[in-house]
């Protein structure tokens, strides 16, 4: 049905089969715009001064090739994915002609264009990584105009001919590690952490996004706070976000 059909309806209540039946064909989700990201990067292998060791490190970086100033290390591996492989790294910034480590520890996801481009032939394939992508894009949006950690949010997105690596938050791990490593949580501290995972959702669906896949596994520990992640099943609602407010 259309968000007009709906109008004089209490949104909140449920409806049955047949009250869903009677108002007919339903609305097909809006599409997502574009991705943003930028084609010009490479990776290389780079001596990197660590300020806090007081010398060098030979590690890889992936640098904007349009922007060297953006550049990021690209470290070990944290998990695999079904496009690739998510890795730790840190912001790099220039110094006196070399690159140096900052303070922000980053989270990047590599996604290989090769495997993206097969796996789109398959029917078992539901994940886009382009789709979440923009996802992750309106979701950090709609969460940073209000100053909320509790979304995951993408610092960048670059891409050469051979992956595209998405540039996010590092979180310390997810709630799920939390929950099994040491049982059940107490009740005060679960309702800090539900309260977190509604204001996030809070935000996704502010900015027009049905997630549909929400568990533990997909809610990450950011400095003592939940952060929802992973849009890869999300869907732009076919309604206006003001609307949701």
């Amino acid at each position: 049905w259309t968000p007009s059909e709906l109008d004089g309806h209490n949104r909140n209540e449920s409806a049955t089969f047949a009250q869903i039946k009677a108002q007919g064909k339903a609305c097909l989700p809006k599409s997502f715009d574009p991705a943003e990201k930028d084609p010009a990067a490479y990776v290389d292998r780079c001596s990197v001064y660590d300020p806090r060791r007081g010398h060098n490190k030979t590690t890889d970086v992936v640098i904007n090739r349009k922007h060297t100033s953006r550049a990021y290390s690209l470290g070990e591996t944290l998990k695999t994915c079904i496009y690739g492989r998510v890795v730790c790294g840190v912001k790099l910034e220039m110094k006196s002609d070399q690159w140096e480590f900052t303070q922000t520890p980053v989270a990047i996801k590599l996604l290989s264009k090769e495997t993206i481009l097969r796996r789109q032939h398959e029917e078992s394939a539901v994940e886009d990584p382009e789709t979440e992508i923009a996802a992750m894009q309106l979701a950090g949006r709609e969460a940073t105009k209000l100053k909320s950690n509790t979304v995951i949010k993408t610092h960048d997105v670059l891409a050469d001919d051979e992956n595209i690596y998405v540039v996010m938050d590092f979180c310390e791990g997810r709630l799920f590690d939390v929950i099994a490593s040491n049982g059940p949580l107490p009740e005060p501290e679960a309702r800090v952490y539900f309260l977190q995972i509604l204001d996030g959702l809070s935000h996704v669906h502010r900015a027009g996004i049905c997630h549909r896949d929400l568990s533990l596994e997909n809610v990450m520990i950011k400095n003592g706070c939940a952060c929802i992640i992973d849009f890869g099943l999300s869907l732009r609602i076919p309604v206006e976000p003001r609307r949701l407010r």
